[in-house]
């Protein structure tokens, strides 16, 4: 099983590769799109099973790390000592 944890992606989810046409020209051409572990291809920014609110850098780095191990301690709680 996996979990995101934050903020959307910032990209476009694709896989882009470049090609020489006639004249010299380039043309760009999507040959690949990111799906979910649902099989839902995205379009735009992926968003996270759970978000984490707007913060500086770091205090949102410190947040999705503490959503990310409430989560698991969840899935795999310690047994009683």
């Amino acid at each position: 099983m996996t979990r995101g944890f934050g903020r959307p992606t910032a990209g476009v989810p694709t896989g882009n590769a470049t090609y020489n046409v006639a004249g010299g020209a380039l043309i760009a051409l999507t040959e690949a799109r990111e799906a979910d572990r649902t099989g839902r291809v995205h379009d735009g920014p992926i968003a996270p099973d759970e978000g984490v609110p707007e913060a500086t850098s770091r205090t949102l780095q410190d947040r999705t790390l503490d959503a990310a191990v409430r989560w698991l301690a969840a899935q795999h709680p310690r047994p009683a000592t």
